[in-house]
Order: structure tokens, then C-alpha cells, then sequence
């Protein structure tokens, strides 16, 4: 056998399917745009589905999904960017926004008015989402990142 350089990278057999090797999805959400939120589930849990994700792991990223994009619509001026990537046995979530203000993932339920909500973020950061990390881009904005590792269906 050849011997080879220090730098030269050791190539693995992957268990994790070819057609799931590298997928990205990338979707811009005009400012205030909420209403695109329910066609940005739909074509997510689609993608999902043709990436080969289980359909119980689908519904739980499209509820994170669902949760980061309304609230860079609601609480930023500006536009958002949504970014779904799988790659091996990880799937990352981006939610990018305008707002340089991080999320509150403790404080739950907003009783300022009427309406039942605040729930989500305390939801996905304790329970859907492996983790959830935020990064600010000073000037820019910031991304809320959510990963989640790959559910193995064992029927295929």
C-alpha cells in the first residue's frame, strides 16, 4: 500500500443513504410576509418527504420551522431567510432575520393581549429541536440555528 501524506483525509463507508448524501433548500420571506409561513410548511414538509425523512421527524421540523419564521416576521422589520440542509445524519434549520434582539426561549406565554401564544420558542428549545443556538451578526442581524439528528426509518 502507497503510503500516504499526514493531510490526505480518510474516507469512511457512510450507513446514511446516497440520496440523503447533501440536500438545501433556500427560501427569502419578504418582510411582514406571515401568510407565506403556511406554503413555507407545506413545501417544507414536501422536501422533507423526498429527502426521505420520516414523516413523524418532518412534522416536528416543519413546527420548528413554522415557530422561527412567524416569529422573525412578527417581531423584525425586515425580511427573513430560510435555510434547510441535510447532509448525513444531521438536518439544520436556519432562520435568519434583521433584528440584532435575541429570542426569549424561557419566559413562555405573552399576556399582553387575548391571544394564546409564546408557547414556542419554551417548546422547541425543551423538547423538538436537538439544539438551538442563535448567532448575531453585528449590523446585520441574527440566525437562529435548530439541528436535529436524523431519524432512521426502519423500514428502509
Amino acid at each position: 500500500m502507497p503510503h500516504l501524506p499526514a493531510f490526505f483525509p480518510v474516507i469512511q463507508a457512510s450507513k446514511t443513504p446516497a440520496s440523503r448524501s447533501w440536500h438545501e433548500l433556500t427560501v427569502p420571506l419578504a418582510a411582514g410576509d406571515r401568510a407565506a409561513v403556511s406554503a413555507l410548511r407545506h413545501l417544507a414538509h414536501s422536501t422533507l418527504t423526498a429527502w426521505e425523512i420520516t414523516s413523524e421527524q418532518a412534522e416536528d421540523v416543519v413546527v420548528v420551522l413554522s415557530e422561527l419564521a412567524t416569529n422573525a416576521l412578527c417581531h423584525t422589520d425586515g425580511p427573513a431567510r430560510i435555510r434547510l440542509r441535510a447532509h448525513a445524519d444531521q438536518l439544520i434549520l436556519d432562520v435568519a432575520d434583521t433584528s440584532l434582539t435575541l429570542p426569549d426561549f424561557i419566559t413562555g406565554p405573552d399576556d399582553q393581549d387575548e391571544q394564546p401564544h409564546g408557547f414556542g420558542l419554551a417548546l422547541i428549545a425543551s423538547v423538538l429541536a436537538g439544539t438551538l443556538t442563535v448567532t448575531v451578526h453585528p449590523g446585520r442581524g441574527k440566525t437562529v440555528t435548530a439541528t436535529f439528528t436524523i431519524a432512521v426509518d426502519d423500514d428502509h
